[in-house]
């Protein structure tokens, strides 16, 4: 134990070091036994069998599901999935793979964003944090979009939290912020570019701190989101006349404002699902947001009451369209 504690709060351990522990341990925890179970149904077929159409049929344009055309998500997880396998094979663990290396890599990436700004030690607790709490363990090791789009938001937000608060390569990171939403787009859609925009938005509105749209370059940063996004919806729109009108009117504007879709939730119904994917730190996080909240009346930008808003807009929102 204390050999442990040791390691945890030493400020003297080089990177590397941290990187080899975090990926050992949370590697073990996402990938051990990763294909042991069948893939769950329906959702975890569904997101398999997409992908293995794909490489029959050697189109990754079009996404069917029983070979009619399926539109409800964009292509970037069965892209993966299908690399998966076609390298590995037609099994499970290929079909779970790229969930597995998207949470290592959200946990990695938390580990290195925390570790610019704060330091290692808090370094070390945020990874600790994300990478054992129960509902991201279980996301990680199963066949869904949901941990693909939780890195790349996760990349973005991160991104433009290092350029706004470090000094250095701060155009890197604004583009990297671009490019990371256009990834997201092209794992479930619009949330991919509105989650970041409303909550950069909000964090500038209640800072004041409009100077950082000047910093972002915008032009250059929307233009790079087109050049991601763009292409693969061009093609399929050419593909398929009735694409735009399904994706962008049913899947978007109809799931989030109206009841087409029969998935009516009560106001309060993500407050227990947070209470128990939060295990074992569920009460711990309702502490870290209070504190992230009255970073805002300390007098000074703080990056965690960037975090505040972060987890507070997409809870709010969920709740919000359930209901």
């Amino acid at each position: 134990m204390k050999v442990i504690k040791s390691y945890l709060f030493a400020r003297n351990y080089p990177v590397w070091s941290d990187l080899l522990v975090v990926c050992s341990v949370f590697g073990s925890a996402f990938f051990l036994l990763l294909g042991r179970i069948g893939l769950i149904e329906p959702d975890e077929g569904r997101y398999a069998e997409i992908p293995r159409e794909m490489l029959e049929r050697c189109d990754f344009i079009t996404p069917t599901l029983n070979y009619v055309a399926y539109f409800e998500k964009p292509p970037l997880h069965y892209w993966l999935t299908a690399l998966s396998l076609k390298l590995i094979g037609m099994n499970e663990f290929a079909a779970r793979l790229p969930g597995a290396l998207a949470g290592l890599m959200t946990v990695l990436l938390v580990y290195g964003t925390v570790r610019a700004i704060w330091g290692r030690s808090e370094a070390i607790n945020s990874a600790i944090v994300l990478g054992a709490s129960t509902g991201f363990v279980v996301q990680s090791r199963i066949n869904l979009t949901d941990m693909t789009l939780t890195f790349c938001l996760t990349a973005a937000l991160c991104s433009f939290m290092i350029a706004s608060y470090k000094h250095q390569r701060k155009k890197m990171y604004y583009y990297l912020f671009y490019l990371f939403c256009g990834l997201a787009v092209l794992t479930k859609g619009l949330i991919g570019v509105l989650f970041p925009a409303c909550i950069i938005l909000l964090y500038l509105m209640f800072n004041r701190s409009w100077h950082l749209l000047r910093e972002m370059n915008l032009p250059g940063g929307i233009l790079l989101l087109v050049v991601v996004t763009s292409p693969w919806f061009i093609l399929v729109s050419q593909q398929n006349p009735d694409f735009a009108k399904f994706f962008f009117v049913h899947e978007h504007f109809e799931r989030f404002l109206t009841t087409a879709h029969g998935r009516y939730q009560p106001l309060w119904f993500f407050v227990p699902i947070f209470l128990l994917t939060m295990l074992p730190w569920s009460f711990y996080a309702f502490r870290a947001l209070w504190h992230g909240l009255q970073t805002r009346f300390q007098g000074e930008t703080d990056p965690r009451f960037f975090l505040f808003i972060w987890v507070t807009f997409i809870f709010v929102f969920f709740s919000a369209v359930s209901g």
